[in-house]
């Protein structure tokens, strides 16, 4: 029982930690490519010209819309584990 617990506690950090480091390389790739592609013209850029416009910041938001997205498709993992587990019990 014990074991279990320890088995759930570190698979949770370990997802964490994932979950940290996709977020984090989605932003930084974000970060450099729109750096690189702002100045050659790259076609998404197309209205990209205003002085709002901050290459940092919108690493930020990737980051932060990463994040929303993976910890979501983590939970829908969860889920469906949950009703796998418990189809199988209810069998």
């Amino acid at each position: 029982m014990i074991l279990q617990l320890i088995e759930c506690i570190v698979s949770s950090f370990l997802n964490l930690f994932l979950l940290a480091l996709m977020t984090v390389m989605c932003a930084v790739v974000d970060h450099f490519l729109e750096v690189q592609y702002y100045r050659e013209g790259g076609y998404w850029m197309y209205g990209a010209d205003t002085s709002s416009d901050n290459p940092n910041i919108n690493g930020i938001i990737t980051w932060a819309n990463a994040l929303i997205a993976f910890q979501v498709s983590l939970y829908f993992r969860n889920l469906c584990l949950a009703l796998s587990l418990i189809s199988s019990s209810l069998s």
